[in-house]
């Protein structure tokens, strides 16, 4: 998640700023012409993709006035030198991938800078002069040697991105809650155990990243965040989500797996707009009843937790297409399975399951299902119904027998079948056109029907730990001869 978090908000800061196309911004002294100037006298967002990216300190030198970009990435440099401050036009510069260890207080001399990277430096330190940067934009200081933010950051009020990942940070200032713009925060990966108790007046915050840290819990303002749309919590020490959290009310996106949640929040059905919910690895039981009201829920993932049962609220949520309760402690598909009527993708593994119900036919719109590390002891001549069915997997459990139906799944293309105690496969077989891959590793199968030449999709079969005579399995080789046969 991290990773995607950054490279969204450096692909949407600098993916144009490559396009090249020719305007004349500079008079004959080569000064920049008003044209092109915004209201505080620097060079236009408008016009600033177009300028000349320098990608070296000596070119940038010989034309010092027309610098507005400069590209040090990868420079082996250790400081920043003396005369890169003789570039009083820079409003972007990028020192990334360096040996960096600290923002010199002389930076406020770059008085017009807005896009500025230092990540993965070796800095330990950023001077208060920052807070003087009053047009900085974005500001990148992901993977350094980062313990503390300076108490002034909250004085570059345009700034808009920070990216502090991956450091050592322990606190943030309370000069944050005054970035009044600030709409990506990346903390990713540092030692925060606690918030400013103000963090919700940051109002346009829309993306935030505050996984891998040490929270123990969120300010009750953290619920004023009401731009949010990405947040994630993941690996964290929460154990309590506070309730005012359920005002975020538009909030798409919430990662709160790997944390220490023993129930959610009463009122969590406020949370309408929640598509995309990951609370896995912590160690709920239940749900809120109120959990059946998020109706845009399409993404829930619920696993490794403690539930016993498959929770009926998620019954109602009509839109959920993809659904994961897998390493529980679940032994029965409910009925409530039933009401999933858009569900697309069911995961019920590393449960203990010892039964497929009959009216698993009724859930029709299932294309992946994971059963498998389960007690399951047939297969129901029901799960022909399944007709969507593209991927399905039950290794792992205490199978006998395949039933004929297992043909009706003509869209089928990965079967795993792999450690149960089968010994045949039906000739139905040759109605899956459209399998590729079959996993019957350790089995008791001896042969395998004739008819499956007639699988021209497959390319993969796993029959190890079977009791195959090797003229059978010359066999299976002269029937697909273009198979990967794995024994």
């Amino acid at each position: 998640m991290k990773n995607i978090f950054v490279l969204i908000v450096i692909s949407i800061l600098f993916s144009s700023f490559a396009v090249s196309q020719t305007y004349n911004m500079f008079d004959a002294d080569g000064n920049l012409i008003d044209d092109y100037k915004d209201e505080n006298g620097l060079l236009s967002e408008d016009f600033l993709p177009y300028v000349k990216e320098y990608n070296s300190l000596d070119s940038a030198l010989m034309e010092p006035n027309k610098v507005y970009k400069l590209n040090l990435i990868n420079k082996d440099i250790d400081e920043l030198p003396s005369e890169l401050f003789e570039l009083f036009n820079l409003q972007i510069l990028d020192l990334s991938d360096n040996n960096i260890t600290q923002i010199p207080d002389n930076i406020n001399q770059l008085s017009g800078l807005q896009y500025l990277s230092l990540n993965n430096n070796k800095i330990t330190n950023i001077t208060e002069q920052i807070g003087e940067l009053k047009y900085l934009l974005m500001l990148n200081v992901e993977s350094n040697q980062l313990t503390n933010l300076p108490t002034n950051i909250g004085n570059c009020t345009y700034l808009q991105n920070l990216l502090i990942g991956g450091n050592k940070i322990e606190m943030l200032p309370i000069g944050i809650c005054k970035l009044s713009m600030l709409m990506n925060l990346s903390a990713w990966g540092n030692k925060l155990k606690k918030l400013p108790d103000n963090f919700g007046d940051i109002m346009y915050l829309q993306n935030i990243d505050l996984s891998d840290n040490q929270l123990g819990s969120l300010p009750v303002s953290f619920g004023n965040l009401q731009s949010l749309m990405i947040c994630n919590l993941q690996k964290n020490n929460l154990t309590k989500l506070p309730d005012e959290i359920t005002k975020l009310e538009n909030l798409p996106f919430l990662r709160i797996s790997d944390n220490k949640l023993t129930e959610l929040p009463k009122n969590i059905g406020n949370m309408k707009r929640l598509q995309m919910f990951n609370v896995s690895n912590n160690q709920l039981k239940t749900l809120p009843k109120s959990f059946k009201s998020i109706a845009f829920m399409q993404q829930l993932n619920l696993s490794n937790n403690k539930f016993t049962k498959i929770p009926s609220e998620i019954s109602k949520l009509n839109m959920l297409f993809k659904l994961d309760l897998s390493k529980n402690q679940i032994t029965v598909i409910s009925k409530d399975i039933r009401g999933l009527s858009n569900i697309n993708d069911l995961n019920l593994a590393f449960n203990k399951i010892e039964e497929i119900p009959k009216y698993i036919g009724e859930i029709n719109t299932i294309c992946v299902l994971n059963l498998y590390n389960n007690n399951i002891k047939q297969i129901p001549k029901e799960i022909e119904k399944l007709t969507k069915l593209r991927e399905l997997y039950l290794n792992n459990n205490q199978i006998n027998t395949i039933p004929v139906q297992i043909g009706a799944l003509v869209n089928l293309s990965i079967l795993n079948l792999a450690d149960n105690n089968i010994s045949s496969f039906p000739t139905s077989v040759e109605n899956l056109s459209l399998l590729s891959e079959l996993n019957l590793k350790n089995n008791n199968f001896t042969s395998l029907p004739s008819n499956i030449n007639k699988l021209k999709e497959l390319n993969n079969i796993n029959i190890e730990g079977n009791k195959f005579e090797q003229s059978e399995i010359t066999k299976i080789k002269t029937l697909l001869p273009n198979l990967t046969l794995i024994n």
